[in-house]
């Protein structure tokens, strides 16, 4: 302990002795290793972190499996039902369903999202209330029998001020009084990781919530997660088992729902299968990059304590002269490495407390009430502790070892030689990097030019729910009647219309179809097409171009022919590009309401940016009428902000009606972007840090080997060499390692891009894009080439006799 605490404190003061060196790595160490705890906060929040319920490790979610190799995580209640009532392996299961719902509370109505919960959902947890009581197996007994809701912790402060009255109150819900029974505790917005639910309502309470929505008696209607308690002593794998074999059971008493289903267990907490790949996947994808800015940055201090410890020789020698052995000495080297990435590390975790602070501010521009907080616990800390010493003895144990090696200090050319390997894989390093920065760049530049198949440019939504005012489709269809022709008679309106959604939008649902004439097609191979229903002049609002035949109009009703408009890519996949105006078509595999095509309109972006053209379909929506709906406005004079004057028109037909999505559609697109500026910020950032520690790394070495090589330099000098000769020579000698880490890097970008997945998120640029890889190659070849001028300027700015009498 003695020797350790002169180590430290030798460490510490020559630390200090070098303020230059000290302060260059500190920052270096503080952005590396403060982006890699950043990135694990996250990590961890998603998937190590123990959800807030009693004994979670016991907790785990069922998913449907289908033989095509499908996993979706989704159940019908009565199959919930059945696999409840017969498993052996669970203690029990729960099921539950995220809705949204309009709440009037005070005189206000907002659209809030809620659960809707079997009856031992808070039992099988294990959660105690934080006020009142919580949902029972006895208030999911009868249908419509018990009008009762639970609230989170947060809306008890939100809305009630954290009033112990609020128990027992009752609120409107979608029209309807529901009592107020109880509080969930303090820490708990439901089973999922990154969604937050403010209410829970019993399942049989569903058709109050959901009256269109009769799904209980539907064993094909599948919505329902399921979640489940292991008995004592029964492993997953048994678990999976005896479900499998319930499952079988099923498939054989109810063939055309359960047909080829099996059953697959997950951990619970990110919507079964849902969301777990995605998030593995994107959360190894970070810290697989932000591991490779650490990376770089101590490939950055081994070079540069390489070059510290050659100047040390001195002081190393009459060491070793006086006795010391070369353990002891690498010791005290590493000592100095540990002491260095230690306070890099309290810095760093600092500075992560800074991001994930600010990423906990942010919203993104969705409905969807998801979970922002990224706290920082002690799995965080203990990460940064040992990143900081892996990272310690990463780049502090070979310049300690090499620098006491009686080859290596009798060697400087192999020195030299270790310290260009070292900025040749600095440059390759950091060339992967920006590349995966150039592209997510050119990325967003190409988006302003994607084709979207409409004109965002002076147009505005507002989305509204008519489902959870229990509005019938007959009063629906007269509201947005209404709707639409009080909009249009504002001054400066040119057209308005009303759809089920406004793309690009991920939830927009696709449907399979029957082609009139086409041959049967294959199971599995079934031809399905984006499906939309709108208004007359919903296409004009959104600034669709009509290509051929007619629009919708008053006279296409529930009664008369059934009609759509197809696009172009429709037409050209199952028509061959002849004229559609005529032919017929119908939803379902087996359909036989046929529907005659009216018109074709330009192919657009529906659910993606980045997706490959797909088939669309428009119907009417007075003969397919959905209670989801936006209304698009476009103006005449541009885009004005004219959502308040929307807003009152759809409340002066209802006052209780929540609106959601009011907004412009140029700001709709920010979401379908936010993947690409995400991943540009993310890359672009590491990617400036890569660059510069590379130029960092080029300068100190050819710094470094000029200080090493000034009589040589004066030799050559002195016996004629001119000053350009002397330039070239070393520049020559500098960009060498650059040449090879680009090259090497090129190919290393090619390996990268495909493995991170970077395609998923670039629109109109190919991920080997030659004008990104040429860009960068010449910006990070332009960065090192200064990085090595300017220590060769000073080169041949060398006085001759001042430097031979200087050695």
């Amino acid at each position: 302990m003695e020797d350790l605490y002169r180590d430290l404190r030798y460490g510490v003061r020559r630390l200090i002795q070098t303020p230059g060196f000290t302060i260059v790595a500190l920052l270096t160490l503080a952005l590396g290793i403060g982006a890699n705890a950043a990135i694990f906060t996250l990590v961890n929040k998603m998937l190590l972190r123990p959800l807030p319920v009693q004994a979670p490790a016991e907790i785990i979610a069922l998913n449907n499996a289908s033989n095509d190799g499908r996993v979706f995580p989704a159940f019908s209640y009565l199959n919930y039902r059945d696999l409840r009532d017969r498993n052996i392996a669970i203690a029990d299961l729960l099921a539950y369903a995220p809705t949204p719902v309009s709440l009037s509370n005070d005189g206000v109505n907002e659209r809030v999202w809620s659960y809707i919960i079997s009856g031992n959902y808070f039992a099988v947890l294990g959660l105690r209330p934080a006020a009142g009581r919580l949902i029972s197996t006895e208030d999911d007994a009868q249908p419509g029998a018990n009008a009762v809701t639970v609230i989170s912790y947060d809306a008890w402060q939100k809305r009630f001020g954290g009033d112990t009255n609020a128990v027992g109150k009752n609120v409107v819900v979608n029209g309807r009084q529901f009592t107020v029974v109880g509080v969930a505790p303090r820490d708990f917005a439901g089973l999922e990781v990154a969604f937050t639910a403010e209410m829970w309502f019993p399942i049989m309470m569903q058709s109050q919530i959901s009256p269109r929505s009769r799904w209980q008696d539907r064993r094909g209607f599948e919505n329902l997660y399921i979640a489940g308690r292991l008995r004592p002593g029964v492993h997953t794998a048994a678990a999976m088992s005896a479900f499998r074999a319930a499952a079988a059971q099923l498939e054989h008493e109810y063939p055309n729902e359960n047909q080829g289903k099996s059953i697959v267990i997950t951990s619970a907490g990110l919507f079964g299968s849902l969301g777990r790949g995605p998030v593995m996947g994107i959360s190894g994808v970070l810290m697989a990059v932000v591991g490779l800015v650490l990376l770089l940055v101590c490939t950055n201090l081994v070079n540069l304590c390489l070059a510290r410890t050659g100047q040390r020789q001195r002081e190393i020698a009459m060491q070793q002269a006086l006795g010391a052995s070369r353990w002891r000495i690498v010791r005290q080297l590493l000592t100095e490495s540990l002491v260095l990435s230690t306070a890099g590390g309290l810095t760093g975790l600092a500075l992560a407390y800074w991001l994930t602070g600010a990423a906990s501010r942010f919203r993104l521009p969705i409905d969807i009430p998801l979970s922002y907080g990224f706290e920082m616990d002690w799995r965080v800390v203990v990460f940064t502790i040992v990143v900081s010493l892996l990272a310690g003895i990463g780049f502090g144990l070979m310049p300690a070892w090499q620098s006491t090696s009686p080859e290596m200090m009798a060697s400087a050319s192999r020195r030299s030689r270790l310290r260009n390997i070292l900025v040749a894989s600095q440059v390759c390093l950091s060339f992967m990097l920006m590349i995966c920065a150039g592209l997510t760049l050119r990325s967003l530049q190409q988006a302003e030019f994607v084709d979207l198949g409409m004109n965002p440019q002076g147009a505005m939504e507002l989305g509204f729910d008519l489902d959870l005012q229990s509005f019938t489709p007959e009063r629906g269809l007269q509201f947005v009647d209404a709707l639409i022709t009080n909009v249009r008679s504002l001054p400066g309106i040119k057209a308005a219309g009303v759809g089920s959604a406004v793309p690009p939008d991920p939830h927009i649902p696709s449907v399979p179809l029957r082609i009139e004439g086409a041959p049967a097609p294959e199971r599995g191979n079934v031809p399905r097409s984006v499906f939309l229903s709108v208004s007359p002049d919903y296409r004009e609002a959104m600034g669709i171009p009509l290509l051929r035949g007619r629009d919708f109009n008053d006279n296409d009703v529930e009664t008369s022919q059934p009609v759509g408009i197809i696009n172009e890519t429709f037409a050209r996949r199952f028509w061959n590009g002849e004229n559609p105006i005529g032919r017929r078509f119908a939803l379902g595999e087996s359909g036989t309401n046929w529907i005659e095509v009216v018109g074709v309109v330009r192919d657009g972006k529906y659910r993606s940016l980045g997706e490959s053209p797909n088939p669309l379909i428009f119907v009417p929506m007075m003969q397919r009428y959905g209670g989801l709906m936006k209304i698009v406005v476009r103006t005449a004079t541009g885009e004005g902000d004219r959502l308040e004057e929307i807003r009152r028109e759809v409340h002066k037909l209802d006052p209780n009606l929540p609106i959601f999505d009011a907004r412009s559609l140029t700001e709709h697109m920010r979401l379908p972007l936010f993947p690409a500026r995400v991943a540009a910020a993310m890359f672009g950032s590491f990617g400036s840090l890569a660059m510069a520690l590379a130029a960092l790394g080029v300068f100190g070495v050819v710094s470094f080997s000029i200080s090493r090589r000034t009589q040589e330099i004066g030799i050559r000098m002195a016996l004629g060499a001119r000053q350009t000769d002397v330039l070239r020579m070393i520049l020559r000698q500098g960009m060498g390692p650059v040449a090879i880490g680009m090259t090497v890097g090129v190919l290393g970008a090619f390996i990268l891009a495909p493995i991170i997945q970077i395609s998923e998120v670039l629109y109109g640029v190919s991920q080997n894009d030659p004008i990104t890889f040429g860009g960068i190659a010449l910006m990070l070849g332009s960065v090192a080439f200064v990085a090595c001028y300017l220590p060769a300027r000073r080169a041949v700015k060398i006085d001759p006799l001042v430097a031979l009498r200087h050695e």
